[in-house]
């Protein structure tokens, strides 16, 4: 239908006095104020980052909604817990389960509320244990993704009665473990195998550490033989190669490292390793620390004792086992790593003291 000029301003004049009515006043000030809201609610459930980046959220038993939102506000995964909220109660998303949520900082904050709501939960949670890490700092890894304190997992790797329960099920669990018990800092330190864990968010210590013993029996199986033949029991190699890899990072010079500690039992010298104080100290700030404490007064320092630490003082990777089973053979007895400032890390090796203390004046003075 066609409008003719006459019929314009009948309209315009309509609207006019429409508008002058009060009730539209109101319903055009709900729409444009409802407009603005949708707006501004939009914008707030933008994602914080375009970039992907994997976020594993944790719903605790008995977590209420807010505190999740919280986390995920504090955490930038969300830009407005309040507007997320408003979004949730809108939408009915509002129920949350505990467990383990597999979310993207790269997601919107409405996909995250969506998938928190219609997904299940995952009770796995994967942790990994750095490479040379000591059994404290893997307590501290596990009591940052469990409700346990670090203290009660190191007690529980201490506490001989669970500790000789294990060993009727893990035959590499010998008496030596047992030996100076009380001067050793943690009896399960060395089969803590550095590696990353899928674990139960409901697992006991006990069963955290049963999964751990059994990646590590898991990798021993596999040089079994090699270790048969070998010149050290299970045990007196786990803490030579703990002492190897503490010292070298590389296959090269951990095979040469060990080459030179063989060396110096052959000749009934000590093996005077710095690292070995650095594990005696427990507590230091730099390895300097350990390189002017040599006079400390501890079975795990081996500038005063003789032959090996009392047990190993960090939990080698089937690596370095392997590199210490597999040393070099050679003449040398001492070796210094240009760790100094301005160095690169590379290990030099002597056949004298002399050549020795001559090569490290040298770095240090550089």
């Amino acid at each position: 239908m066609k409008l003719n000029q006459e019929s314009k301003p009948q309209i315009k004049q309509f609207l006019n006095d429409k508008l002058k009515d009060k009730n539209v006043q109101i319903l055009v000030f709900v729409v444009l104020l409802l407009v603005i809201m949708v707006g501004v609610l939009k914008m707030n459930l933008r994602p914080t980052q375009s970039e992907a980046e994997k976020y594993v959220l944790q719903i605790h038993e008995g977590a209420y909604f807010d505190e999740v939102l919280n986390e995920l506000e504090d955490e930038a995964i969300i830009k407005s817990k309040f507007f997320t909220k408003v979004y949730a109660k809108l939408t009915g998303n509002e129920t949350i389960q505990a467990g383990f949520y597999d979310l993207d900082k790269s997601w919107s904050s409405d996909k995250i509320i969506k998938y928190i709501n219609t997904t299940t939960p995952h009770s796995d949670i994967t942790i990994k244990f750095h490479e040379g890490s000591w059994a404290k700092d893997i307590a501290k890894v596990i009591a940052e993704n469990f409700d346990f304190e670090e203290d009660e997992i190191l007690d529980t790797w201490n506490d001989v009665d669970f500790v000789k329960a294990l060993s009727k099920e893990y035959p590499f669990i010998t008496k030596e473990v047992f030996e100076n018990q009380k001067d050793k800092k943690v009896l399960l330190e060395g089969f803590l195998y550095p590696d990353t864990y899928a674990l139960n968010i409901h697992g006991s210590i006990e069963d955290i550490t049963h999964v751990i013993l059994d990646n590590f029996e898991l990798k021993i199986a596999s040089i079994q033989k090699e270790i048969d033949e070998g010149e050290h029991s299970l045990y007196d190699l786990l803490t030579l190669s703990s002492i190897v890899m503490y010292e070298a990072g590389d296959a090269e010079n951990q095979r040469m490292v060990a080459g030179v500690f063989e060396n110096r039992f052959k000749e009934g010298m000590r093996l005077q390793s710095s690292v070995t104080v650095c594990y005696a100290l427990y507590e230091y700030d730099s390895w300097e620390d350990c390189e002017i404490n040599t006079n400390i007064d501890s079975p795990y320092n081996t500038y005063i004792e003789y032959g090996l630490p009392i047990s190993p003082i960090l939990n080698p990777n089937i690596d370095a086992i392997k590199n210490t089973l597999d040393y070099v053979k050679h003449d040398y007895l001492f070796f210094v790593a240009d760790v100094y400032e301005g160095g690169d890390g590379t290990v030099y090796y002597s056949k004298t003291y002399e050549e020795h203390d001559k090569k490290d004046q040298e770095l240090k003075n550089r």
